[in-house]
């Protein structure tokens, strides 16, 4: 054949002008001839170009999860190319299975089977090329170090939700801020001002990208300057410990941290002033981004270190929070006990730690007489206190003093040889008690850890996503916590019914394939917080028996925190309706549909809530329908609802409630208006009724309480109000909120129920298409707008925000003068190009300046320049105000406004959740199920996000979905608005990768 294709090609090369076929043409025609062998060699380099990747992805698995290093920018172009070539062999494979054939498919088609095989061969070049590049790399470093913020410090819980929260929001607004460069906080010991540094580490570190480095450095009572200079110098690789002079000390520190930009400083639990040029810390200023946190017990110390305004102080904890804490630490109190260990419990003065170590010190203890002593020494230790700090020492002394024998004493000293704020592992302990005598033998030592195994249990568990099965748990009857929240488990361990001083169990997302057996709960009678929502199994419990699984409820006496899902209205109303309810402190009661977590749409923990899905009044006749201490209400797809006056038990269901503060409305698609005033005299009678005002027996004031709405994805509401409500309905209203309303038309129909919202504080308003103006006019109100030369004024008090968001017909906010004294911020995002020009924003005193209160007014560029201004009113008035926004069409429309604010979410920002790539470059995805749900939240977000090399290569793309249960999930492209949703790998590419 080969002398055959020779000899033509001779006869050939005498038409070719170019002779181009002088070379050896068997050479040339071998990829017509030997295109099988040609491409059975490169699926065998393939293979082995992709065992290779296998290992140098392997090595740098381990090194990202023992090192935390990443690739280098070598090894990620490498792997890009693999993945390229790979992708290119893969089509290769494809156009030779469907190669075309002539002459009767008896002959191969020559010219394609030329071209295919030329790829090929170009492909085996390549594929060998990439083989030998990676064999190099795979013998040396494939990866390098992470520059690091700061370091992630053990998770701390605040005691005290309400005090400690509004502490930490201080320190954060203060750390956040453009002004406050040294901030200082301060309290009495063992108040937890460290636990507070510690968790505002932990949130710059995930939250905030103001800083470029934390260093944190414990101070002590006998630290001076130079132990601080040594210290600060380690965290920037700078060893001054063997430098002797302080000004050479100062000096050296000053120059490597005058290098390095945007550093935040913790320096807690300082005793005394440290001037910071002294130091070596450069000033902190606005051009080098630097602050200071600082943390201690005198307030002089905040005033010399020159924190100024820039102070806040830690509080006790309120009586009620110290109760609730003793509680929790001291677990059980006999009935006869109660009122003395209350007693007990105010002497710790509010202070955390000392609250700790009483309750521990006095934990099981049932005997009167015990705790009568125990008051009696508190009282007495008070009345010898002369300094504050000594409340926190003597309380310490009290635990100490009751631990049971000598052989505890010793060890509970030996504590204090190590230093302050320093982790002592268990295990390192226990081994020097044993080295001291004090315990005897390694057996001894292991009988320790085992008798505590029933308390340390619970911290092992949460949030081991991957963890699918639990081993029996019949023998740890002591087990106090069983938190299996958001892991892989699809049974209930075994042994269960066996935890009868069980407090806590946490179910939540949790996927079971079968429904909770009946009869188990109720043996948990020592229950006090029960979390079974947004368990992934068909039923909660099997259908029929809503009555039986409500009684199994009702039989936790000890119960005070419920999250849980009811199938429908009777089987709510069985257990809130029953004598035998009791209440409950804390709960989110979700009736119908899907449990629904509303965390981050009622801007605060989802405490006392009530979600209701689809309509069914009438299976609910008792009239205590809602627990008394409800704060939120939720309805869900009510699709026959076109007002809440239809509604007609609402009234009655609700009339028992005292403190309901929100209300959200979701998915109600035929709801046209929320409240509706009727203006005929038959009608207005029941409007009276519904809001609180009438005389009948059934009157209300729930609309008079309410300080929350938000309601969402309604599409054919067309105003907010229809009328004008009766006073004093709507009095405590602070925030309205609307999303994904398309039909609505204006948020409030009238500028005189500007004089009804006297307490509004917020609007945000967001992905509305058709919303014209914010406020609107009635007819007469737009006839004396055009005979009034003067601009009409609306007044809001205390508004202090203004959010809008992608309304792509907002024209007008208000026509006229927009009076308040408290305006601080207004947002414009996305596309709002209809805005042309903004309301006279005026304090009271009507001045042509702005109010005093406002900070800044937040827009692109382009709509800002775009603007059209009144004579009266010119562009330079709040020009000063103006902050531009970098618009992106990244932005996610999906996403709450508050997060808005705190993230930006856009891509730019955001990191990948597969390869933690921060920020992702190029395209993004989000797992649209996930988000829609609103079950999962990463990196301050809702839902997951891949970059694009996560999201394209299948095997990285199935262990993700695996790991997080997002397998058939859609990941829509967020890189471009209005592309479309691009669907989850196939099972059969995940199995081939």
């Amino acid at each position: 054949m080969a002398e055959i294709i020779a000899a033509i090609g001779t006869l050939l090369s005498c038409f070719c002008q170019q002779n181009c076929l002088n070379t050896q043409i068997f050479v040339r025609c071998k990829h017509m001839i030997n295109t099988k062998k040609e491409i059975k060699k490169l699926i065998i380099v393939k293979t082995e170009l992709i065992a290779l990747k296998d290992d140098v992805n392997g090595k740098l698995h381990t090194t990202r999860i023992d090192r935390g290093e990443v690739p280098t920018h070598v090894v990620e172009s490498w792997l890009k190319n693999v993945q390229r070539i790979l992708e290119d062999t893969k089509l290769i494979e494809g156009e030779f299975k469907t190669s075309k054939r002539c002459l009767n498919r008896v002959l191969p088609k020559c010219c394609s089977n030329f071209n295919l095989g030329q790829r090929i061969s170009v492909l085996i070049m390549e594929v060998d090329k990439l083989i030998l590049i990676g064999t190099e790399l795979l013998k040396g470093t494939l990866t390098s170090q992470v520059p690091k913020i700061g370091v992630e410090l053990p998770a701390q819980k605040l005691v005290g939700e309400t005090t400690a929260q509004k502490s930490l929001e201080k320190v954060w607004e203060l750390l956040m801020d453009g002004e406050s460069r040294v901030v200082g906080v301060h309290g009495m010991g063992g108040i937890g001002k460290t636990k507070m540094a510690m968790v505002m580490n932990n949130r710059i570190l995930e939250k905030s990208n103001q800083f470029d480095k934390i260093i944190w450095v414990t101070l002590s009572k006998a630290k001076d300057i130079h132990g601080l200079q040594i210290d600060i110098g380690k965290k920037v690789d700078l060893d001054l410990s063997n430098e002797q002079d302080e000004i050479e000390r100062m000096g050296k520190l000053h120059e490597a941290l005058k290098r390095r930009k945007r550093i935040l400083f913790i320096l807690d639990d300082m005793w005394q002033e440290f001037p910071l040029d002294k130091i070596g810390i450069p000033e902190p200023t606005t051009d080098n981004g630097c602050k200071v946190l600082l943390t201690t017990r005198k307030k002089e110390v905040c005033n010399k270190m020159g924190c100024r305004a820039a102070i806040v102080k830690v509080e006790t904890l309120t009586e009620e929070e110290a109760w609730e804490l003793f509680l929790d630490k001291v677990d059980e109190l006999t009935p006869e006990v109660m009122s003395t260990a209350k007693l007990v419990a105010k002497e710790c003065s509010g202070l955390p730690l000392a609250i700790i170590t009483v309750a521990a010190a006095m934990r099981g203890n049932g005997d009167l007489w015990d705790w009568t002593v125990a008051l009696n020494d508190l009282r007495n230790f008070s009345n010898r206190i002369i300094d504050s700090e000594d409340i926190v020492f003597e309380r310490l002394k009290f635990s100490y003093d009751r631990l049971p024998n000598e052989i505890l004493k010793k060890s509970f000293l030996c504590c204090a040889l190590y230093p302050e704020d320093y982790e002592i592992l268990a295990r390192e302990l226990v081994d020097f008690w044993i080295m001291d005598g004090m315990v005897e033998g390694r057996s001894r030592q292991d009988e320790l850890l085992v008798s505590h195994v029933s308390i340390s249990w619970s911290k092992l568990v949460p949030y081991c996503k991957k963890l699918k099965k639990v081993p029996s748990l019949a023998k740890l009857v002591r087990l106090r916590r069983l938190e299996l929240n958001n892991t892989a488990i699809e049974e209930l361990p075994e042994g269960m019914e066996m935890l009868g001083k069980l407090n806590c169990l946490n179910l939540h997302l949790v996927s079971l394939r079968e429904t909770i057996p009946l009869g188990l709960i109720s043996k948990l009678s020592a229950l006090q917080e029960l979390y079974l929502g947004a368990i992934k199994v068909d039923k909660l419990y099997d259908v029929g028996s809503g009555e039986c699984f409500a009684n199994e409820l009702l039989s936790l006496k000890e119960l005070e925190n419920l999250n849980t899902s009811f199938h429908c209205l009777s089987d709510y109303a069985s257990y809130v309706g029953s004598s035998k309810f009791n209440g409950l402190k804390c709960f989110y009661l979700a009736v119908g549909g899907q449990y629904n977590y509303l965390t981050s749409h009622l801007g605060v923990p989802p405490r006392a809530t009530v979600q209701l899905s689809y309509s069914d009044e009438g299976s609910a006749q008792n009239a205590h329908f809602f627990p008394q201490n409800t704060k939120r209400v939720a309805i869900n797809e009510f699709n026959d609802l076109t007002r809440l006056n239809e509604l007609t038990r609402l009234n009655e269901l609700i009339k028992d409630v005292r403190e309901l503060v929100a209300f959200r409305i979701d998915q109600c698609n035929k709801i046209e208006c929320i409240w509706w005033w009727s203006s005929s005299e038959d009608e207005k009678e029941e409007e009276l009724s519904l809001s609180g005002t009438g005389t009948g027996t059934s009157s209300t004031c729930w609309l008079q309480c309410l300080e929350r709405i938000d309601i969402y994805d309604c599409p054919k509401l067309y105003t907010f109000f229809k009328g004008i409500p009766i006073p004093p309905s709507f009095f405590c209203l602070k925030e309205l909120g609307i999303y994904g309303c398309h039909n609505l038309k204006n948020v409030l129909s009238s500028s005189r129920l500007s004089q009804l919202l006297q307490n509004l504080e917020k609007i945000w308003v967001n992905g509305c298409d058709e919303l014209e103006e914010l406020i609107g006019e009635e007819e007469e109100e737009e006839e004396n707008r055009r005979n009034v030369e003067t601009p009409i004024a609306v007044q809001f008090p205390k508004i202090k925000n203004l959010v809008f968001r992608n309304l792509p017909k907002l024209k007008s906010i208000w026509r006229g003068v927009m009076i308040s004294d408290s305006l601080e911020e207004v947002w414009v995002h996305g596309n709002c190009s209809e805005l042309k020009k903004l309301p006279q924003f005026k304090g009271e005193d009507q001045s042509i300046q702005p109010p005093a209160s406002l900070k800044n007014i937040k827009g692109s560029r382009k709509w800002w320049d775009s603007l059209e201004w009144d004579p009266a009113y010119p562009q330079n008035i709040l020009q000063p105000f103006f902050i531009e926004l970098q618009e992106n069409p990244t932005y996610l429309e999906e996403e709450e406004e508050e997060e808005v604010e705190e993230e930006g979410n856009i891509h730019t920002v955001t990191g990948c959740d597969n390869c933690k790539m921060r920020p992702i470059v190029g395209k993004r995805y989000k797992c649209k199920e996930c988000h829609e749900e609103r079950v999962v939240v990463t990196e301050g977000l809702i839902g997951f996000d891949l970059c694009e090399e996560c999201y394209n290569t299948p095997s990285k793309h199935s262990d993700f979905v695996n790991q997080h249960n997002t397998k058939g999930h859609t990941f829509e492209l967020i890189a471009n608005r209005g592309d479309s949703p691009v669907p989850v790998h196939t099972v059969e590419e995940q199995n081939s990768a």
